[in-house]
């Protein structure tokens, strides 16, 4: 489990090298020693999930057999909080949004479920957000159902000349393809 910082200088990576499955960090091309981040409790795993784009903040996930919890680690003081109360069964994938003021990530309450995307402002406030996966309805109302729209897509993947897919996932049952 390996991911970059935000200046691609630097590697995060999952290591058992002093006995524990914790965290560790190393410049990328490989100079240096490998710096130790995080210390993992016996039965533990921590997993890196994304750097800030300032590279002070490490999100990673606390794994326990099956429950996974988001932490968040200070890269100044090296010290690490759970990241809102987040919790999962099954890998929560967070990411920082390109300017850091945001954490996306996936939590899932069954083993079989695929997990429901939610967005938080950084750092946490409290307010917490279900991604819209499915914009149809949204696009309909707020922009379809307003004005004569035309929707020109430059390739649609489909295995039975249809677009039933991608009209339903915009919005647009109503519509017609046009092939050219």
């Amino acid at each position: 489990f390996g991911i970059w910082n935000g200046d691609g200088t630097r590697v995060a990576f999952q290591s058992d090298r002093e006995g524990d499955r914790g965290i560790f960090w190393q410049s990328a091309d490989g100079s240096g020693v490998a710096e130790r981040l995080t210390k993992a409790e016996a039965g533990t795993a921590h997993v890196p999930e994304s750097w800030s784009p300032a590279s002070d903040v490490l999100l990673y996930s606390v794994v326990k057999g099956s429950s996974q919890t988001l932490w968040a680690l200070a890269e100044r003081d090296k010290r690490s909080t759970p990241f809102a109360h987040v919790s999962s069964v099954n890998p929560i994938e967070s990411a920082f949004s390109p300017d850091g003021r945001w954490v996306a990530y996936t939590v899932s309450d069954t083993v079989n479920a695929s997990g429901t995307v939610f967005v938080q402002p950084y750092p946490p406030t409290g307010a917490q957000y279900q991604a819209p996966l499915n914009v149809g309805p949204l696009l309909r109302r707020s922009l379809f159902d307003q004005k004569e729209t035309s929707v020109l897509t430059s390739a649609t993947l489909t295995t039975d000349d249809s677009f039933v897919y991608v009209r339903g996932r915009l919005g647009l049952e109503g519509a017609r393809a046009h092939k050219i």
